[in-house]
C-alpha cells in the first residue's frame, strides 16, 4: 500500500484561554481537536466546515506555521512533527499555502517579479538571471503575461493576484500545497477560472492539496476526498461523491441541506 504524502495522527491545537487575578490559564480554546486524516499524492482533500471550525488552524498547523499542542504530522512517511526551523526548511519546498486574501498575502512595496522570485532568492536556487527565467515561466502558467512582471500588486484585479499567489506557491516545485479559501474573495466567473487552474496544475504536476472552504458547491467540484470539520472534530470523511450522496454525521446533513444547489 503506498505511503500517503501527508498523514495527521490525532493532531490537537489549543489555545490557552487566561483570566483571574493572577491571569492563570482558566481552560483551552480546541481550535483542533484529535484529528487524523491522510492525503494521497496527487489528490485533493476538501475540507469543509462553518467560519470559526478549525479548518484554518488545521492547514497551518500542517504546515508547521502554527505550534501544536499534540499528534503527529507526516510527510512521506517521515515525522516533521518536532523538526527545528533550521531543521523544515528543506520541506518548505514541499509544502506551501495559498492564502484567501490574493491583496493582503502580496506585500504592496513589492513588484510581481520580487514577489514570485522570493522563495528562490530565499533557498538560493540558480543565480538571478535563472530565477528571473524561472518568473517569468511561472507568471505564463498561471495565465499571466511576463510583462507583468515589474507591476506591483495594486495594478492588478482579485483574480490576476491570486494568480500571482499560486505562481509564487509554485516556485519551490511543491508537493503539497494548502489552499486556504483561495477562491471565497472572488466572484463566481473568476472562481471557476482559479478552480480550473488549479485542476490544471494538478494534473501537469502531480501536486496534492488541502483544499479549505465554506462553500461546499466548490469542495465538491475540486476534491477527490472531503472531511467535515465542527467545533475543532472531524465529524466526518470519505470520497467526495459518497459523502455528498450519503452524509452520515448530522452536521454533514445539516450543512448540505443549507446549500440549495446541492441534493441529497
Amino acid at each position: 500500500m503506498e505511503t500517503p504524502l501527508i498523514e495527521i495522527r490525532n493532531l490537537k491545537t489549543y489555545y490557552p484561554i487566561r483570566g483571574g487575578f493572577f491571569n492563570t490559564v482558566q481552560d483551552h480554546l480546541k481550535a483542533v481537536d484529535d484529528v487524523s486524516l491522510s492525503i494521497g499524492r496527487q489528490q485533493t482533500l476538501g475540507l469543509v466546515g462553518e467560519s470559526g471550525c478549525g479548518k484554518s488552524t488545521l492547514g497551518r498547523s500542517i504546515l508547521r506555521l502554527q505550534p501544536i499542542t499534540s499528534g503527529q504530522i507526516l510527510f512521506e512517511g517521515n515525522d516533521i512533527t518536532h523538526l527545528s526551523q533550521q531543521e523544515m526548511m528543506r520541506y518548505r519546498r514541499n509544502i506551501q499555502i495559498i492564502f484567501q486574501d490574493p491583496y493582503g498575502s502580496l506585500n504592496p512595496r513589492m513588484t510581481v517579479r520580487q514577489i514570485v522570485r522570493e522563495p528562490l532568492d530565499t533557498h538560493r536556487i540558480g543565480d538571478r538571471s535563472d530565477r528571473d527565467q524561472e518568473v517569468y515561466r511561472l507568471l505564463e502558467v498561471c495565465g499571466l503575461q511576463r510583462s507583468m512582471a515589474d507591476r506591483y500588486p495594486h495594478e492588478f484585479s482579485g483574480g490576476q493576484r491570486q494568480r500571482v499567489g499560486i505562481a509564487r506557491a509554485l516556485a519551490l516545485k511543491p508537493k503539497f500545497i494548502v489552499a486556504d479559501e483561495a477562491v471565497s474573495a472572488l466572484d463566481v466567473t473568476v472562481q471557476n477560472q482559479i478552480l480550473k487552474l488549479i485542476a490544471d496544475l494538478q494534473q501537469e504536476y502531480g501536486i496534492s492539496f488541502l483544499f479549505i472552504s465554506h462553500d461546499l458547491a466548490v469542495v465538491q467540484h475540486v476534491s477527490h476526498r472531503v472531511g467535515v470539520m465542527y467545533f475543532g472534530k472531524l465529524v466526518e470523511q470519505g470520497p467526495t461523491a459518497e459523502l455528498y450522496r450519503n452524509p452520515q454525521h448530522p452536521y454533514t446533513q445539516k450543512l448540505l441541506r443549507a446549500v440549495p444547489r446541492i441534493r441529497v
